[in-house]
């Protein structure tokens, strides 16, 4: 983490964005297969949208903004630098990198989506939530042993 030299308006105005923060729905699903035992699963994951969404009215209310740039590394990565700004000048950042599984311009699209996701979701501190009010949950609840079983 890289930060300006005093960070105490900052660190204030964001513990106050994040009390403000809901959590970042996740509002997507995906269904993957292993490589390995070949079984399919699904799950559901947030989205740089959902994220964007859970901090734009926070972050706006406690003059706070973030910017994303990508570093080049000229290997099968990419980077992310995520920096957090606050309107007295005050910041921090930091640098996540993603592996590139295959080196053309959709592996390297999709990398750069997962790490500035990551790399926003970290800096801004958002919780991941799901949004389906607990129907879901319930419907597809198994019951689980108890302590005592």
């Amino acid at each position: 983490m890289n930060k300006s030299e005093a960070i105490n308006e900052l660190a204030a105005a964001l513990a106050k964005a994040q009390g403000q923060m809901a959590g970042a729905k996740k509002d997507q699903t995906a269904t993957i297969t292993s490589r390995k035992t070949g079984q399919t699963h699904k799950y559901n994951y947030v989205t740089m949208e959902s994220i964007v969404e859970a901090i734009r009215g926070p972050f706006a209310e406690n003059a706070l903004a973030y910017t994303q740039l990508p570093v080049y590394s000229g290997e099968n990565e990419v980077r992310v630098e995520t920096v957090l700004f606050h309107s007295s000048g005050q910041w921090i950042s930091n640098e996540v990198r993603i592996p590139v599984d295959v080196a053309d311009a959709q592996g390297f699209g999709s990398a750069f989506t997962y790490a500035r996701k990551y790399g926003l979701g970290a800096i801004a501190g958002v919780p991941a939530i799901d949004d389906d009010d607990g129907a879901a949950a319930v419907s597809a609840a198994k019951p689980r042993p108890t302590e005592a079983q």
